[in-house]
């Protein structure tokens, strides 16, 4: 006879559990994002935290990692002053995510690039939810999941058929706060046949606060679209940071390129996992880690070919300083 061991929840396991059920009436979206949250809490709690056991995290043990669950970031400022260095001598249309939210007052006036339409992530799920569900329903990921319980703001980005973005599209994550806390921002990028787009994304946060980053980007590109991805990690050493999914999702069409560079110089952990679907040719490109001290930097590509003749090239390499 079989008997089954019950599994002992960690202590941020079971903090995660009380701060989903104290912010969950208050958190943003309406009915259907509602059930999506507790759905995918459910999702978390039959399967607990990664651990090595699952293939994917085999090298970044969450049940080790995450001691406690920090409470979610409290509503963004409006300190202009943090975004002041962040990309110096690089012009680009700045969109602010403070703790996890959008804040159009710390945004560039003029990020609305005619080749671009950009609507905050509640507003856009508020109407596109049951005719795009697909395009966030797959959350077994437990980190996804995670994310799309807890997700608390973001921005929607449409790149227009056969526009050409001269300027990046630079979204700015910043932490702001003087207390630990856990903030959980997604993305969703849609870039039409033909287009060309620079997407730049960095986390910035003090140095000496253990806070938490969970973040999602989701981006879907058109046919002989273009997209260079560059994401900076200039977080306070003792942050956590966890870019579970970022899905490059083609559903049809010829060719499409996507060049990924990372460069990571602050955080303790970093797990970053890659998902790309392709039904035709397709080229992924995932680029350099810049890594010091004691970070921990762990990637996981999964390429799925849906397709005959499809392609893909990868080159890994890492840098480590000091």
């Amino acid at each position: 006879m079989n008997v089954e061991t019950p599994r002992i929840r960690t202590a941020a396991e079971t903090g995660l559990a009380d701060v989903f059920a104290s912010v969950k009436a208050r958190l943003p979206g309406g009915r259907d994002v509602a059930a999506r949250r507790e759905a995918a809490f459910s999702r978390f709690e039959a399967a607990g935290l990664p651990h090595r056991r699952i293939e994917a995290w085999k090298y970044t043990d969450l049940r080790v990692l995450m001691r406690d669950a920090k409470p979610l970031a409290g509503p963004p400022g409006a300190d202009k002053q943090a975004f002041a260095d962040i990309l110096p001598g690089i012009e680009a249309h700045r969109i602010a995510i403070v703790n996890g939210a959008y804040v159009p007052a710390l945004s560039d006036a003029n990020n609305t690039d005619p080749g671009v339409a950009l609507v905050e992530l509640f507003a856009w799920l508020g109407d596109q939810l049951s005719a795009r569900q697909d395009q966030i329903a797959d959350e077994q990921d437990i980190a996804l999941a995670l994310n799309a319980a807890f997700m608390t703001g973001g921005v929607v980005l449409r790149v227009r058929k056969g526009a050409r973005v001269e300027k990046p599209i630079h979204l700015a994550h910043v932490f702001s706060g003087d207390a630990p806390a856990a903030m959980f921002p997604r993305t969703l990028v849609f870039v039409e046949p033909g287009a060309q787009v620079t997407l730049i994304e960095t986390f910035d946060g003090p140095a000496g606060l253990d806070y938490q980053v969970n973040t999602a980007l989701e981006l879907s590109i058109g046919d002989g679209a273009q997209v260079e991805r560059i994401k900076i990690g200039r977080e306070g050493a003792a942050a956590l940071h966890i870019s579970t999914r970022d899905r490059h999702d083609r559903r049809a069409g010829a060719l499409w390129r996507l060049r990924l560079h990372h460069r990571q110089r602050g955080s303790r952990e970093i797990s970053s996992s890659c998902i790309a679907r392709a039904r035709a040719r397709s080229c992924a490109s995932p680029a350099p880690n810049l890594i010091k001290d004691r970070q921990h930097v762990d990637t996981t590509l999964v390429v799925d070919h849906a397709a005959q003749g499809c392609e893909s090239r990868e080159v890994f390499k890492s840098v480590l300083d000091g």
